[in-house]
């Protein structure tokens, strides 16, 4: 994790996209479509929709199962062809650990020196195996003014765990936590989009 984009004098946002890509994800949802595949699609919405807000805005993506693998680097994101090649090299294997902090924590730092403000979501279709290691990383990241959204995917809530997930995300001053489940794929599409858009949508689970 050495690559850095060069920033515009006008500092960008820097966006950090952590996906589970455990062998789970490889589960279809009710719209026909895998869960990574949602994820994959959602992430495209997402670069979509800053490009229009802000093309010199920063995306990276995360995958993790039994690893961390950042599998884009930072990149602007209107480049959605990179991106998207990126995206699809993602393949559904092993467990879900660690969420993808480490990389995130790498990044949040880098870019918080430079003056960037930074998000990070995290998205997940199981039980994240956490050490407290990875939950203080989550404290400090928030400590620092990293905003977290946390996503949980699958056919029911509770396939997730969803405590941790309300645990890891960002809650604002009035009580609001940065968390959402979703059971389907257009829905997903719809919050990574409300999310560019820093709209703050309410959990109907």
């Amino acid at each position: 994790m050495t690559s850095h984009t060069v920033l515009p004098s006008t500092r960008p946002k820097v966006f950090l996209g952590s996906v589970d890509n455990s062998g789970s994800s490889g589960t279809l949802d009710r719209n026909g479509s895998t869960r990574q595949e949602s994820a994959q699609d959602g992430i495209l919405a997402f670069c979509q929709t800053r490009t229009a807000i802000n093309p010199d805005d920063l995306f990276v993506g995360i995958g993790f199962n039994n690893k961390e693998r950042v599998f884009c680097e930072p990149v602007p994101v209107c480049r959605i062809d990179a991106i998207r090649s990126a995206v699809k090299s993602l393949r559904p294997r092993g467990g879900t650990r660690s969420a993808g902090l480490e990389a995130a924590n790498y990044y949040a730092d880098h870019y918080r020196k430079h003056g960037c403000k930074v998000s990070l979501i995290i998205l997940t279709d199981g039980h994240i195996s956490m050490s407290s290691k990875h939950m203080k990383i989550a404290e400090s990241l928030k400590s620092r003014g990293v905003v977290i959204d946390t996503i949980g995917i699958g056919g029911q809530p509770r396939d997730v765990d969803e405590q941790l997930l309300k645990d890891i995300a960002t809650t604002d001053p009035d009580g609001y936590i940065h968390y959402r489940f979703i059971d389907d794929s257009e829905t997903l599409i719809r919050h990574y989009e409300n999310l560019a858009a820093g709209l703050r949508i309410e959990n109907d689970s």
